[in-house]
């Protein structure tokens, strides 16, 4: 896998994102940023000169459902069809596709 030039910074995230700065802040995002860093660190091999360039994309899109789950508090959605409440999912399939090579294994 070829590797990228380090983390993204807010600028990048937020250019990726297409965020205005009125939806949220730099510092609000700084704090996502760093908070979903600091989550794929725990969950991938991330190499010591930075991520990969599959890391890096899904570090942005890590970054995209923080931001898009800041109105969802709790978690769940709807309630108003014929199944209920949904609870979001911890990870989806692209961030799956992603950082699946990377991941690493947990035993006992």
């Amino acid at each position: 896998m070829s590797t990228v030039d380090g983390y993204p910074d807010v600028g990048k995230v937020r250019a990726w994102l297409k965020l205005a700065t009125s939806s949220v802040d730099d510092a609000e995002l700084g704090v996502i940023l760093a908070a979903e860093i600091a989550s794929q660190g725990r969950a991938c091999r991330v190499p010591a000169d930075g991520p990969d360039a599959d890391q890096y994309a899904a570090l942005l899109r890590r970054c995209a459902r923080a931001v898009a789950a800041r109105g969802v508090p709790l978690g769940v959605m709807g309630g108003a069809d014929e199944y209920g409440p949904v609870r979001l999912p911890a990870i989806d399939s692209e961030l799956e596709r992603l950082e699946g090579p990377t991941r690493k294994v947990v035993m006992g």
